[in-house]
């Protein structure tokens, strides 16, 4: 008898999917909790560059292999109510977690089409879960609000590029942070036509079409914003009147 209610809720989990939205609320979650953790411990041992990038790398393996071989869930799926299983329904277990990561890997380098897979197909599968054998189901009964909140993040990321464009562009901080190169700057740039004034030579007192500028504190170390003198009005002397 318990073996089977165990088959018919396995049976019941599989046939309802979670959706590509929710899926894509998820992923945001596991990239936030993972971003904080490389990033605590690139600050404890002190290292940039290559190292830095093999722990990115060794600290998402253990996270999802942990996680999904564990639990079936990470904190994305946690919070979505989603679980990740076998297509029977079973469970997932370490080493299939394991090819499902480096198969996650390989939809990411495939422009995200692996992950993009999962909104056209019927079962709700990417790429990833086809090669793994696996599936992204919901236990149990999700409410409505839940799935909207987790869809929002999905949307949230999509939309993330364009915000941060615009304050790379209009803000040489933001620039600095997103490594945006200075030449892509018009505040950073002579070619910009608030700065065009300053390589054109003009006698003292000359009337110069540039709004003055200020040093500022945001300045990008690569491009430091100077400051520019306002432009000085001079009234010609009056010549004395011969009698």
């Amino acid at each position: 008898m318990e073996n089977q209610e165990a088959a018919q809720a396995a049976a019941l989990t599989v046939d309802r999917p979670a959706g590509f939205w929710v899926r894509g609320g998820a992923v945001v979650i596991d990239t936030v909790v993972i971003y904080f953790i490389v990033s605590a411990t690139a600050a404890v041992l002190r290292t940039t560059g290559l190292f830095a990038t093999l722990i990115q790398f060794a600290v998402g393996l253990i996270y999802y292999t942990l996680m999904v071989g564990t639990w079936g869930q990470t904190v994305g799926k946690m919070a979505a109510g989603a679980k990740i299983v076998r297509v029977d329904g079973s469970k997932v277990g370490y080493p299939r977690a394991l090819g499902r990561h480096f198969a996650a890997i390989l939809s990411g380098l495939l422009l995200c089409l692996g992950y993009i897979l999962a909104a056209f197909t019927n079962q709700k599968r990417a790429l990833h879960d086809y090669v793994a054998g696996t599936r992204v189901v919901y236990p149990e009964e999700v409410a409505t609000g839940r799935k909207a909140l987790m869809a929002s993040l999905a949307v949230l990321l999509i939309m993330s590029p364009v915000p941060l464009a615009v304050l790379a562009i209009k803000s040489p901080f933001f620039a600095s942070l997103l490594s945006v190169p200075a030449t892509l700057n018009p505040l950073t740039t002579n070619s910009s036509p608030w700065r065009s004034c300053r390589a054109k030579a003009r006698p003292r007192g000359a009337w110069a079409p540039c709004a003055p500028r200020y040093p500022s504190i945001m300045a990008t170390p690569t491009a430091p914003i100077r400051p520019i003198r306002a432009a000085s009005f001079r009234l010609p002397r009056e010549r004395p009147r011969r009698a």
